[in-house]
């Protein structure tokens, strides 16, 4: 850390506090002051993140926020504003307004917007016996042509989530999200997802996706065993010119950096690009990377 420091009889003031990685890059530039003429101490600031070469893996946007407080570490109450500044579909601002206490920090309430559309969300920590957060944000009508012109439509979501990092023991994470009534390429979808994190294992407990002649699931762990399903009532809804149904199914594990898996596909009254197929059955298996089919073929 570097930068210059001042100090006058009511407050310490700071400029150009650069925050550097092992490799000397700056990746967080602050200035501000604290006022410490009153008994509540007040400090303000603006920060700045550094661009996405210096942190790709945390930061792969240009941040910008500011940040208020004011009390001391047993009471503390303030108000944030984040802003991302980039391309269009970058572009994105948040704010709230919290409170906290040596034990936690909670945030009421958050308000932004992303996408031409609304966020807003609430946010809970803790670290007294553990360290754990938890939150919620809604998403309405996200606009995803903002990130390709041809994805037109409306996003509507809602997402949970909670991580915990028990003082004995590995970090744990669940997340809840669900699709609500959305429209992609003029398609309507809904969807949902419940996912856990646990001793270095992702189990999915819930993956879904509805649309317009269609229906995808999947559950379990890849490290075990994830099973999915398709189901195709109507294949013009996702191929326009095309008839007919389709199903497919199966499950996929991986070992040793080596998928093991297989699948199952039916169809009847298949119409694809103007062949016309009564029925179709195949299956197929992979282990250690080899693919194989054991049967099949189209009637």
């Amino acid at each position: 850390m570097e930068g210059e420091i001042g100090l006058t009889r009511k407050a310490l003031l700071f400029r150009d506090l650069q925050f550097k990685d092992g490799n000397g890059r700056a990746f967080v530039s602050t200035e501000g002051q604290v006022d410490v003429s009153t008994s509540e101490i007040l400090t303000s600031a603006s920060f700045r993140f550094a661009d996405a070469d210096a942190v790709p893996a945390l930061l792969p946007l240009s941040l910008t926020g500011t940040l208020e407080i004011h009390g001391g570490p047993g009471r503390y109450a303030g108000k944030f504003t984040v802003q991302n500044e980039g391309e269009t579909w970058r572009s994105a601002i948040l704010s709230g307004q919290f409170a906290g206490n040596l034990a936690g920090v909670q945030v009421a309430r958050m308000t932004g917007r992303l996408l031409d559309g609304t966020v807003e969300g609430k946010l809970r920590g803790s670290w007294d016996k553990e360290v754990s957060f938890t939150g919620f944000l809604q998403a309405r009508n996200l606009n995803p042509a903002q990130i390709k012109p041809e994805l037109t439509g409306k996003i509507n979501l809602n997402v949970e989530g909670a991580v915990h990092w028990p003082k004995a023991g590995s970090l744990e994470a669940r997340v809840k999200g669900e699709l609500l009534e959305s429209r992609l390429s003029d398609r309507a979808l809904t969807g949902g997802l419940d996912a856990h994190w646990q001793a270095g294992m992702l189990r999915i407990n819930r993956l879904s996706l509805k649309g317009a002649g269609f229906e995808a699931k999947a559950a379990g762990a890849l490290a075990e065993r994830l099973n999915w399903g398709v189901q195709v009532s109507n294949l013009s809804a996702l191929m326009p010119g095309s008839a007919g149904r389709l199903s497919a199914s199966g499950w996929v594990r991986q070992e040793k950096e080596q998928l093991t898996g297989a699948m199952s596909l039916r169809g009847n009254k298949l119409l694809v690009s103007g062949v016309q197929i009564t029925s179709v059955e195949a299956d197929a298996e992979m282990g250690k990377g080899t693919l194989r089919a054991s049967r099949g073929g189209p009637t």
